[in-house]
């Protein structure tokens, strides 16, 4: 049975282990994320901030109990199959950490975009004596008879990618997925269209709180979307330029009707929302009512929420009818915090329901 001790320790571990990993490795980060020609400065701090939240002395440390004991032996030991996302390096740690606890071996097929970053994170728990990660970048046909032997499959990444895999998986087998995520902001005053920008390019609009859908409301609409488009022209270099023809061609061959901001494609009231890396869908709001019925229509895809002003009233009923979704003030720090972390045990949460632990 695993015990509130048991996920005391489990924070403990994994805070620690997130902590030295990504500190370790900063100098490493750096050198990647130029070669990828993104700036540094999307990166250092957040990092900066993983390491004081995640370290001995950090946020986190008042709720970790430092003499929790452990027994493994009953922990399942399974063979287990990971597949990760390219959209933030190292993120899929995460999920590696929670299935060494749980597998004797896992196979991981990390996105080629951060296949390098990947082999060095191996390299790192090689070094830790954890010697059953093997990594593979073959293709989806090519690794069918490697995983159908597979346990346990854990799947990060779009819709259209985990829904791939899932059909080559039998349906005997266990599946955790985290598919397509998006966040939304939602802006009440003028003040605010900065801090959601700061929302939208951060991470290369790539990470979990980066929205890809905005509210504003009806007063502001003109002044907002004159402003945002101003900001949004001068932060270049977002996109690599994969990135930029493939948004163009689906723009093409979809029909969407958006406007090209910068190099952002911007849709006012879309008929149909498009979650995707380098589309807003601007909402333009008359009453609060009408944000919470479209908020409650994208429950299933909401990761976070960007609120300018940090309206109490407007954050409760959000929690109210979406539940213990992560609310934060727009163009804060993008980082996992102690407010946060709830949901991040959720894969070890489902392993524990999976095999009843």
């Amino acid at each position: 049975m695993i015990t509130q001790k048991y996920f005391e320790f489990l924070l403990k571990s994994y805070t620690k282990a997130v902590a030295k990993f990504w500190q370790k490795e900063k100098n490493f980060l750096k050198r990647y994320i130029e070669e990828m020609g993104k700036s540094f400065e999307y990166f250092e701090k957040p990092l900066e901030s993983m390491i004081n939240i995640y370290g001995d002395k950090g946020k986190l440390s008042k709720h970790i109990n430092y003499d929790a004991k452990i027994n493994f032996n009953n922990m399942p030991k399974i063979k287990s199959f990971l597949l990760t996302p390219g959209n933030i390096p190292l993120i899929e740690i995460e999920y590696l950490y929670f299935l060494i606890l749980v597998s004797k071996e896992i196979l991981w097929r990390p996105s080629r975009k951060f296949l390098k970053i990947s082999k060095k994170l191996n390299m790192y728990f090689k070094k830790n004596n954890l010697n059953f990660i093997k990594i593979t970048n073959k293709d989806l046909n090519e690794i069918k008879h490697e995983i159908k032997n597979r346990d346990l499959f854990v799947l990060v990444g779009s819709d259209k990618t985990l829904s791939e895999f899932k059909g080559i998986i039998p349906d005997s087998k266990k599946i955790i997925e985290y598919g397509s995520k998006t966040s939304a902001g939602i802006i009440l005053e003028y003040k605010g269209i900065g801090g959601i920008i700061k929302d939208i390019t951060y991470f290369s609009h790539a990470g979990c709180l980066s929205p890809t859908i905005v509210f504003i409301s009806e007063k502001t609409k003109d002044d907002f979307l004159k402003e945002f488009k101003n900001k949004i022209k001068n932060r270049r270099n977002i996109f690599n330029k994969k990135e930029k023809l493939f948004n163009y061609y689906l723009c093409l061959s979809e029909n969407i009707k958006s406007e090209k901001t910068g190099e952002f494609h911007v849709s006012i009231n879309p008929e149909n929302i498009l979650i995707l890396k380098g589309f807003i869908n601007l909402i333009i709001f008359k009453r609060k009512r009408e944000i919470i019925e479209k908020l409650i229509s994208l429950k299933n895809y909401l990761q976070g929420i960007s609120l300018y002003p940090y309206d109490q009233g407007l954050k409760e009923e959000i929690k109210k009818n979406l539940g213990n979704i992560y609310i934060k003030e727009a163009g804060k720090l993008q980082i996992i915090d102690e407010k946060f972390f709830p949901d991040g045990i959720k894969p070890i949460r489902k392993i524990i329901e999976l095999f009843n632990i």
